[in-house]
């Protein structure tokens, strides 16, 4: 979860963490709790000091198998058992909670994959995250009140809780209203806001595409699904975990060693994908649309392809401005270094909206 020191040796700071992450059970549990009251009521005044502290917190969680208490929310009802959506790693169920709608997410069960580490991580980093372009985090919704009859684990039945997101997608506001009508240059400027956040606090996004972004009542898009989520410092290699959605990944991570490279997530394939998107909803339609999976995975991988330029004379398209389609092409740069910081590409989006 950490990154090694830049000296390669051993220091105080690297002794504490190894000795927090041997804490287990009660120990773990009041640690957990006591950096999550140090998160909660923002008493360190330091951005890195908070972020050290988040990443901790998410690391202990999995090590410990535990979860901060703090974040357990009661009175949650469903409204019933059979899911609204369907993914390949979770389930979207819809309910109720403090006399408004709620989603509930509970991840699925898959072989391979393990579970409970999985809902810790994304839980705890999600539940840290505060800004306007962000699904805010309402809590975990414990097994007992929600009256699931699949009751063979509690990794199972846990839900995270979030605000009901009526308007769904931005891809579904599209179509239901039209393109002409949800300023698509506003909803692309709070996209890479919300990003630009994520990369501030030290997060790489992981999944970003049209159906992990939902719009709230006043039509303001907000960043969701933070299953692939993890901080950018991770030493981690993620070998095991290459899930993700092909059309929207960096040629890095469609295959690492065409590239030499490891597989990891990184700012610049959160740019990349960024890049994807807003081809999506200028278009109406997915990245490479028409093209097979098969044929565009060698093509994108040796710089020959990428997804055409809307220019509105498609079906449902419309023209996507010579300012956005210049930040985008240097978005997707086949060399990772030379992409975009978002927050350059929020500065350029701003610029040509003045």
């Amino acid at each position: 979860m950490f990154a090694p020191c830049v000296t390669g040796r051993t220091c105080a700071l690297c002794e504490d963490k190894r000795q927090i992450l041997l804490l287990k059970d009660q120990q773990a549990t009041k640690f957990l709790s006591l950096m999550q009251y140090i998160l909660d009521k923002v008493l360190l005044r330091n951005a890195k000091d908070n972020q050290l502290v988040h990443r901790l917190l998410v690391k202990l969680s999995e090590v410990s198998d535990i979860l901060p208490h703090t974040i357990s929310i009661e009175g949650v009802t469903l409204e019933n058992t059979t899911p609204v959506a369907r993914g390949g790693f979770a389930d979207i169920y819809r309910g109720q909670y403090a006399k408004g709608d709620v989603a509930l997410k509970r991840l699925i069960i898959k072989e391979g994959y393990d579970i409970q580490r999985e809902f810790l991580r994304e839980a705890l980093i999600w539940q840290q995250l505060r800004h306007e372009n962000i699904l805010p985090f309402l809590g975990v919704a414990l097994p007992a009140s929600l009256g699931f009859k699949d009751i063979s684990g509690p990794s199972r039945l846990l839900c995270m809780v979030s605000p009901w997101m009526q308007n769904g997608t931005i891809c579904e506001l599209r179509r239901l209203n039209g393109a002409q009508n949800i300023n698509i240059p506003r909803r692309i400027i709070e996209i890479s806001e919300g990003l630009a956040y994520l990369h501030s606090e030290g997060i790489i996004h992981g999944d970003l595409r049209g159906s992990n972004i939902l719009v709230d009542d006043s039509w303001h898009v907000r960043l969701a699904d933070f299953g692939l989520a993890f901080f950018n410092d991770s030493a981690i290699t993620r070998t095991s975990n290459r899930r993700g959605s092909l059309r929207w990944m960096a040629p890095e991570l469609l295959s690492p060693e065409f590239f030499e490279l490891r597989f990891q997530r990184t700012q610049e394939t959160d740019t990349y994908a960024f890049a994807c998107v807003c081809i999506e909803i200028y278009a109406g339609a997915e990245p490479f649309a028409g093209v097979p999976e098969s044929a565009l995975f060698w093509q994108v991988i040796q710089n020959k392809l990428r997804p055409r330029r809307p220019t509105g004379k498609g079906v449902g398209e419309i023209e996507m401005p010579d300012s956005t389609w210049a930040l985008i092409e240097r978005c997707w740069t086949h060399e990772p270094k030379a992409r975009m910081k978002m927050t350059d590409v929020l500065a350029g989006l701003k610029a040509a909206q003045s």
